[in-house]
């Protein structure tokens, strides 16, 4: 969108998210998200003191090629590079977004530990 005085305003010039961040993050993609988690599709937590707890994909940047995805363990708080023969390894971050592991945990309080 262009101001009147026909000069780009600022908001403009900020990429969108990836259409993935968005279906992730939406009410209809967070069952498909939240049965992978119980699923461990995501895998577990390599701190041996977490006992194999389940790990969500993170992004660290919101822009595209500039990370490949991470996982958090909701029990640690950690994030943990994916292992290189795991499929996510090779995902780009921006993908899942800085905020899905948080989003998904305040709407389903139970799957984070006490």
């Amino acid at each position: 969108m262009v101001s009147r005085l026909g000069k780009p305003r600022p908001c403009d010039r900020v990429a969108p998210t990836p259409v993935a961040t968005q279906l992730n993050v939406s009410l209809s993609g967070f069952p498909a998200q939240l049965h992978k988690y119980e699923d461990l599709e995501f895998g577990h937590c390599p701190n041996v003191a977490c006992q194999n707890f389940p790990v969500l994909p993170v992004g660290l940047s919101n822009d595209l090629r500039v990370e490949t995805v991470k996982l958090f363990c909701p029990r640690c708080e950690q994030v943990y590079r994916a292992a290189v023969h795991d499929a996510p390894s090779t995902l780009d971050g921006a993908f899942f977004g800085t905020t899905f592991p948080h989003l998904l945990l305040l709407l389903r309080p139970g799957l984070a530990p006490p």
